[in-house]
């Protein structure tokens, strides 16, 4: 992981944006964060903590006050970083919530904390892209915009938590000494943050929980055993009938510890139960069972007995009752019998009205067919009447019953004359009168059907007329407009022919329009990659120079390592001589003085590192090689590009392109503008054409719309001649025909009414008849009689239910004392009282024998279910057992406990496995720090009092050869030994989180208790983790420092109070 770039704004004592690119410290590995004291140097990695895990670890425990109070309140409050890891680059942008002017009206209103994520896409991925790069080519897509989501998505990219971040990468001011002088309990919290082990405690405790559980389980499997002992004794005691079997056991009971409830008492803190305990358990159950069996079947053979009593009585007393009910049967049936006898003569009186309900029955058809003729006979009379009176009132106000009227003509006055005098009805008109009368006005109707036809056709024909009218008119325009086109045409036809050879005049220079737009445009595509390979060939030259610095540089610690090989090679030869062994230059078995390794020669350089050397050598020469053929490449191109270019910017060659361009469009127009002329010039001779054409084709038009006009008019005029003569006294015929209808209605009507009148007086008197003929036959002196001797449908039923409930009472009553099992019997009633009193007590004897027999059979049951229970729990409570000591031997091992003598937890022992590879890492960076003096030790020795052990660490001084407390340390060897553990625990930490590579690396502050050949080793020690492209950042007020690191971030307090950054790289 590599941090790129942080932004700062309004956060701690930064009121303006401060911009760092870490990236620009890249090359020389290392750089110093210097400032005054409070100047807001921790600020920056307060930064970057807070920008990935919304939290300031100063902070830790407090309210965080993030927002700098140097800002005003529209300054903004953000920390924006950029950072690689997994070949991505990544932007976070996060702020803190704050107060912040309203967006309306007074006052201030909280800004709640936001955060965003973003993921560069496109271009190189990774550490290959520079701050430069990310910033001016980034193309970035979201991934996150709420600070949750935000959370949850880093903490898939870093692979690390906040804890691990602190120990690996950003090692906060006051953290160093921390975790070397933490005591066992504080550094297993530390460890167990960082490598996630509280599954392993999870376990631990299951365990735990698992013993106590089994202990639980197993007491009370015991008391539940010796509470099943209390349910059998009170079951022995509650039958008075096994009270001999109860005392019989009670010494049994005593001997053995009182039996089940002594069991309880028998359960020891182990919870382990004697077997011997167990079997006297076992015996108690089982002789209490077999007791109870024996009772059960002594009970049940006395209740055998008193069903068989109780069968006897019960049959006896069913016989007495089933006498006694017959009696009674009897008694009953006669009593019933005389009642009926005495209603004989309302029930004959019931039947005579029946009987004459049905005589009326048969006649009611006809009374009701009587009158249903009756009132036909009224309405045919209305009907009658009002169809007179219509056609009265009709005929008196025709015009044709009026003698003075006239026709037109002598024919006409003739046949209306004839028609008044047929029409007059008088009042003793038959029907056939009546239809003789509408035979004559339906025929005048027939004579006035043409006329009527002809006459609603005048509307039409004046309509038809007007139309001819305004055809006429319109022709007369349209062949106006025609002539007058016609004479136009010629002479825009001569106007045409002269504008199209004006254009094609003009359109004859095409060609070498074409040619100069075409040459124009190849310069200036020459022109344009002139311009491009130029700046190709300006970077290719940046890079031919930066792989020529490569080379150099490469070829430098070529000669260095090499120089170093030879200066060092006596002292390597001399460390692998052995005593008694020849020397492998002069062959002697003797090396009385061998040439021993000093400071002064360095780390001693190996074959390996020359080939690794000699190969990146080679690599560096062929890249130089490659860059510059692309140059010499670039430098070809380029030339000749300008060449075809004419030597001009294509800005100059733009402007004679837009010269020429309009040029040839003026042209291309002209030739245009001919085609169109050359249209048009022939549209207009074909619309001469046409509309000579037409000038000759309307005027014929208005000759024919003329002559068809007078047509109508004629026709028009002969029709209005012929409707005068036939209208009479009416402005229509049409009027004459409408009353001609009604009279012709009326008359109809009046025909019909007398016709029906004539048939209802018919059919009434005939229905009279036939109602006398049938109320003599039965026996009806008149229809009122008939009328009063009908019963409804309900009354008829009543009394027919009344006769017939009569009927089989008297039947049912006869045949029950007709019945065999009524006959002979006892005329005095026989006694059941004494038969009753004797199955009561046989039944009160057989219920108490079978209560008794079920209450052995129910304390029976629940003794085969307690002792069952028993049984399986005793046989159960030793499984238990046995699974209880395996689990607490288990538990209190990884509990700490006996038989772990050790006092290790499992997690603490789990954590000393990753304790042991942190000291393994950090010794091998101590060693070189302390000159070998001292190392790190894993301290799993027994702690005092109970303390847990397990993650001690101690300090081995090879001066003395004894292991101490790292407490004993001087400021300085603290410090040393404090890098050593973090750089060591920050490996670890890596290698289990994925093999996360650590490009960025943050110190804040302790080397001002070093001394100057100590700063000296720190400092030899932090250069050698700049190898593989890592970025160190320290923190420090140490002058030799800023001595030796020229790149700094130097932090400075302005005149207002706030701070700012100054890079210099």
């Amino acid at each position: 992981m590599r941090i790129n770039r942080l932004t700062i704004a309004g956060f701690g004592p930064y009121k303006t944006a401060q911009h760092i690119d870490f990236d620009a410290f890249a090359d020389d590995g290392i750089f110093l964060i210097t400032g005054n004291t409070g100047a807001g140097k921790s600020s920056i990695l307060d930064a970057i903590c807070f920008a990935l895990y919304a939290s300031v670890p100063r902070f830790e425990g407090t309210q965080q006050q993030l927002r700098s109070d140097y800002c005003d309140p529209g300054d903004p409050t953000y920390v924006e970083l950029w950072f690689s890891t997994g070949g991505q680059n990544y932007r976070v942008r996060r702020s803190p919530d704050y107060e912040q002017p309203k967006k309306r009206g007074e006052g201030t209103t909280k800004k709640p904390a936001d955060a965003e994520l973003f993921v560069r896409v496109g271009g190189a991925p990774g550490s290959s892209s520079s701050s430069a790069q990310l910033v001016d080519d980034a193309e970035w897509q979201g991934i996150a915009a709420i600070p949750r989501e935000v959370g949850i998505a880093l903490d898939g990219i870093l692979g690390l938590s906040k804890d691990q971040f602190l120990q690996v990468i950003l090692l906060a001011q006051n953290r160093f000494q921390k975790f070397l002088h933490a005591k066992n309990d504080e550094r297993q919290g530390v460890l167990q943050s960082l490598f996630g082990t509280r599954r392993f405690a999870d376990i631990e405790r299951a365990l735990v929980e698992r013993r106590k559980a089994l202990e639980v389980l197993q007491r009370e499997s015991a008391e539940h055993i010796a509470q099943l002992g209390s349910r059998v004794e009170a079951i022995v005691g509650a039958g008075s009938s096994a009270g001999a079997a109860t005392s019989r056991h009670n010494e049994d009971v005593s001997s053995q510890g009182e039996g089940a409830a002594a069991h309880v008492d028998s359960v020891p803190d182990e919870a382990v139960v004697p077997a011997m305990q167990r079997e006297a358990d076992r015996g108690y159950f089982e002789s209490a069972l077999a007791e109870h069996v024996e009772q059960l079947d002594a009970a049940q053979a006395r209740v055998v007995a008193a069903d068989a009593r109780f069968v006897e009585a019960e049959t006896d007393l069913r016989a007495r009752e089933n006498t006694r009910r017959l009696q009674a049967r009897r008694d009953e049936a006669a009593a019933r019998l005389v009642e009926l006898q005495q209603n004989e003569e309302s029930i004959a009186d019931e039947r005579r009205l029946i009987e004459a309900a049905t005589r009326a029955e048969i006649v009611w058809a006809h009374i009701a067919a009587e009158n249903v003729a009756e009132a036909a006979l009224q309405r045919a009379a209305a009907d009658e009447k009002a169809a007179r009176t219509a056609h009265d009132e009709a005929t008196a106000l025709s015009s044709l019953a009026d003698a003075s009227h006239g026709a037109p003509t002598d024919e006409a006055a003739s046949a209306d004359e004839a028609s008044a005098e047929s029409i007059a009805a008088p009042a003793t008109a038959t029907p056939h009168d009546l239809a003789i009368t509408a035979a004559e006005i339906n025929r005048m109707l027939g004579g006035l059907d043409v006329i009527l036809a002809d006459e609603k056709r005048i509307p039409q024909l004046a309509k038809r007329i007007a139309e001819y009218d305004d055809r006429e008119a319109d022709q007369q325009v349209e062949l106006a407009a025609a002539t007058e086109r016609a004479h136009s045409l010629p002479a825009q036809i001569d106007e045409a022919l002269e504008k199209k050879n004006a254009s094609l005049l003009e359109a004859s220079g095409r060609s070498e329009a074409d040619e100069r737009v075409e040459r124009l445009r190849t310069a200036r595509q020459s022109a344009v990659l002139a311009a491009a390979l130029k700046s190709e060939l300006d970077d290719a030259r940046v890079v031919e120079k930066a792989k020529s610095t490569e080379n150099t540089e490469a070829a430098t610690l070529y000669d260095q390592l090499l120089t170093r090989r030879l200066d060092g090679h006596a002292a390597e030869l001399a460390s692998r001589l052995v005593d008694g062994e020849p020397c492998a230059v002069c062959g002697s078995t003797e090396h009385p003085n061998p040439t021993a390794w000093t400071a002064d020669l360095g780390e001693p350089v190996t074959e390996d590192q020359i080939d690794a050397q000699r190969a990146r050598l080679a690599r560096a020469s062929e890249s130089l090689t490659e860059a510059g053929l692309a140059v010499r490449d670039l430098v070809a191109r380029h030339a000749s590009a300008d060449a075809s270019g004419g030597g001009q910017p294509p800005a100059e060659i733009d402007e004679q392109l837009d010269v020429a361009q309009l040029a040839l469009a003026a042209v291309v127009a002209a030739e245009a503008s001919a085609r169109e002329l050359d249209e048009q010039i022939a549209d207009l001779r074909a619309e001469l054409e046409s509309i000579t054409s037409t000038v000759a084709e309307l005027t014929e038009g208005v000759q024919s719309t003329k002559t068809a006009r007078a047509a109508l008019v004629s026709q028009r005029t002969q029709i209005i001649d012929l409707v005068e003569q036939h209208r009479g006294d009416h402005s229509t015929v049409a009027e004459r025909v409408l009353e001609l209808q009604h009279l012709f209605s009326v008359t109809r009507d009046f025909e019909v009414a007398l016709i029906a009148h004539n048939d209802k007086e018919l059919a009434f008197e005939s229905a009279r008849q036939t109602l006398r003929q049938h109320l003599d036959e039965q026996g009806f002196a008149d229809k009122d009689e008939a009328v009063e001797s009908r019963l409804t449908a309900a009354q008829r039923a009543d009394a027919a239910s009344r006769i017939g409930a009569h009927d089989v009472a008297r039947a049912t009553q006869r045949d029950v004392l007709a019945e065999p099992e009524l006959q002979g019997l006892p005329d005095e009633p026989v006694e059941v009282e004494s038969a009753a009193e004797v199955r009561k007590s046989a039944g009160v004897e057989r219920d108490d024998a079978r209560v008794a027999a079920g209450s052995v059979a129910d304390r029976l049951g629940r003794l085969r279910d307690i002792v069952a229970e028993a049984l399986e729990r005793l046989d159960a409570s030793e499984h238990l057992l046995a699974e209880y000591e395996t689990m607490r031997s288990l538990a209190n091992t990884v509990e700490g406990a006996e038989p772990n003598t050790m006092r290790m937890r499992l997690e603490s022992y789990v954590l000393a496995a990753q304790l042991e590879e942190i000291i393994r890492a950090a010794n091998a960076r101590l060693a070189v720090m302390t000159g070998g003096r001292y190392s790190l030790e894993h301290d799993d020795s027994v702690q005092y009092r109970n303390t847990r052990s397990g993650l001690g660490i101690a300090i081995l001084d090879q001066h003395t050869g004894r292991a101490r407390a790292t407490h004993s340390l001087s400021g300085g060897e603290t410090f040393l030994a404090s890098l050593a553990l973090a750089l060591g625990l920050a490996e670890v930490v890596s290698n289990q989180a994925g093999g996360i590579t650590l490009d960025t690396l943050f110190i804040d502050e302790g080397f001002g208790s070093l001394d100057a050949d100590t700063l000296a080793i720190a400092m030899s020690t932090l250069d050698s983790l700049r190898s593989g492209g890592r970025t160190i950042g320290l923190i420090s007020h140490v002058e030799a420092m800023k001595e030796q690191i020229p790149s700094r971030l130097r932090i400075t307090v302005t005149p207002q109070g706030f701070s700012e950054i100054d890079q210099r790289s």
